[in-house]
């Protein structure tokens, strides 16, 4: 099926153009919500749920200028795969190739709070030569959730639409989620190094979160960036605001024994920050 589906999209590129057509997911962020109660027999296995649990709750789904791009926050490299994509639309027979096995899907979607349409849209790889791995490389849309079938269960991710959505996602998930630690094998010399990415996200938003996430910052940094450069002292420390045009804003903090700083980076497909915290011996 998945080489059948790589053929189709290219097929229906050259012939409708649709290439250059505007796709309502670019610029939206997907979280795992949930994976189907039973199978698409009606079966449960506690121990196969709870090892696709465990593979797909870490993964997120990114789509921006016409790329997806899917991430697991706990692999070193947490990019999985990153391909240009293609939506495209199948009545469920054709898909499911048979009326029997749609009729299973049916009740399976429906017995998780989802009626499937007659027709669904497929997301998938532009060029059957670059796909991600499977179970990635067929994405079914319905309503207001993306779906996957993985050991005939079905995975569910859900899309994170507002500043307070996106927000407590990072916090559910801590700053694990979007943060590693630089060169966390080299031997310590005082400097803690981290880098951070907060897809589909701006300053302010990335800024709140680091805020709410390092509780001893709480006193030293403002509730939200001051929207021109600005510098203060509270309770023994200076803090700095710079802004580089509107893209880029360094925040230092420095006290007495120890000196921080956020740089965020304002991108395309969000916002990174580089921290690094010195202490003086």
């Amino acid at each position: 099926m998945n080489n059948y589906f790589g053929v189709i999209c290219a097929l229906f590129l050259i012939f409708s153009g649709m290439a250059h057509a505007k796709n309502p997911l670019d610029a939206s962020i997907w979280f795992y919500d949930k994976v189907s109660n039973a199978n698409v027999l009606g079966k449960k296995d506690p121990v196969l749920l709870h090892k696709i649990e465990s593979k797909f709750k870490d993964i997120s789904l990114l789509f921006d200028n016409k790329t997806i791009t899917i991430k697991n926050k706990i692999l070193e490299n947490s990019k999985i795969c990153s391909v240009e994509y293609v939506s495209i639309k199948k009545t469920l027979s054709v898909y499911f190739m048979s009326n029997s096995t749609r009729n299973l899907y049916e009740a399976l979607y429906k017995n998780n709070g989802i009626t499937l349409p007659n027709e669904i849209k497929l997301i998938g790889s532009v060029s059957p030569d670059n796909s991600c791995p499977s179970p990635y490389d067929e994405i079914i849309a319905i309503g207001n959730y993306l779906t996957i079938i993985e050991n005939d269960y079905v995975i569910f991710f859900k899309q994170v639409k507002d500043d307070v959505q996106k927000i407590d996602s990072s916090r559910n998930g801590g700053l694990l989620n979007f943060c590693k630690e630089g060169k966390p094998s080299r031997i310590y010399d005082g400097i803690d190094s981290y880098t951070c990415f907060f897809p589909d996200m701006n300053i302010q938003e990335s800024y709140r979160i680091l805020k709410n996430a390092y509780s001893g910052k709480q006193e030293v940094l403002k509730s939200i960036p001051p929207e021109a450069n600005a510098n203060y002292e509270l309770n023994g420390n200076e803090t700095t605001y710079q802004w580089e045009g509107s893209t880029v804003l360094k925040v230092t903090v420095t006290g007495d024994s120890q000196r921080g700083s956020y740089i965020f980076h304002k991108q395309i497909s969000g916002t990174s920050v580089a921290i690094e915290s010195e202490t003086q011996y």
